[in-house]
């Protein structure tokens, strides 16, 4: 997760959804918005 932590936080603070199939990996991020597409 920490190839691009400035980008996630920012998405986080811009109410942006991060949509990827591992959310685990980001679920620690707070306020980012998480959906997995794949399930």
């Amino acid at each position: 997760m920490s190839k691009y932590p400035d980008e996630r936080r920012a998405a986080a603070l811009a109410k942006l959804t991060m949509v990827a199939n591992n959310t685990r990996e980001f679920e620690r991020v707070d306020g980012l918005k998480l959906e997995n597409w794949v399930q």
